[in-house]
């Protein structure tokens, strides 16, 4: 069976679908949004393990 095409998953769940990108958070923050790697660059540390410092 072929993996679904994401238009064919958004049409199944409209909520995961593209949205338009806007300057709402240029707007309510002041500055320029973030990328999803540029955030976890700078908070790689809550993703790591427990260390054997502690």
């Amino acid at each position: 069976m072929a993996a679904p095409t994401r238009r064919a998953a958004a049409k199944r769940h409209p909520a995961r679908a593209r949205h338009p990108v806007t300057a709402d958070v240029n707007k309510i923050l002041g500055r320029p949004a973030r990328t999803f790697a540029d955030w976890v660059t700078d908070h790689v540390k809550l993703f790591d393990g427990p260390d054997d410092n502690d």
